[in-house]
């Protein structure tokens, strides 16, 4: 692990900062609307689990910055894959507030982390990256840390899905504004097949 950057458990009272990093990771990363309330209770849950109480799966934040001033953080989750009994780590997210991504070094520590937890629990861990911004660098980042098992893909037929990982590549006003035009069309669409 980055001696640099020491990597410290999330406490409860960076609840809310915890939070708005994830609003942040989402504006930048999510696909789907982000939903505050489940947000906020995976967000209770590993600091429940981190402190020796509560229910359901088992989760941990990892955390670099002073208190009260988080610059970057990783969720790791225990569950089980739909189709089997195994148990193994998941991340939910590994992300670097804006402020702090010069000088490198978080992203990584963060990821030896995870691998330091995975050891110690003996459960493998699943990390990806969903991203149209700089994605090829982060696959190589990730590359040097643990080890490349797939890809993922993405068809839309409804136009809802509506962030910057998929405006990334959308770079004239012009296709900016057809894009919210056929999303607009596609949202009254289903507002119209709607049985009540």
């Amino acid at each position: 692990m980055s001696e640099k950057y020491r990597v410290r458990l999330a406490q409860r009272y960076e609840r809310q900062e915890l939070f708005d990093a994830v609003k942040l990771c989402h504006d930048e990363n999510g696909i789907f609307p982000l939903s505050e309330r489940k947000v906020m209770a995976a967000i209770d849950r590993a600091l429940n689990s981190m402190e020796g109480h509560g229910e359901g799966s088992p989760a941990v934040v990892g955390v670099i910055g002073p208190p009260g001033q988080i610059e970057a953080s990783l969720f790791l989750s225990v569950e089980q894959p739909n189709y089997s009994d195994a148990w193994h780590l998941i991340e939910y997210w590994n992300f670097c507030h804006p402020d702090f991504r010069a000088p490198a070094g978080r992203a990584s520590a963060l990821l030896e982390w995870a691998k330091t937890v995975s050891a110690k629990m003996q459960l493998p861990v699943i990390i990806g990256i969903v991203s149209n911004e700089r994605t090829n660098a982060k696959i190589r980042l990730y590359e040097r840390h643990v080890k490349h098992v797939g890809a993922f893909f993405l068809h839309d037929p409804t136009g809802l899905v509506a962030n910057s990982v998929l405006d990334a590549g959308i770079r004239s006003r012009t296709e900016k504004k057809a894009l919210q035009a056929r999303r607009q069309q596609a949202r009254a669409m289903l507002e119209g097949s709607r049985v009540n």
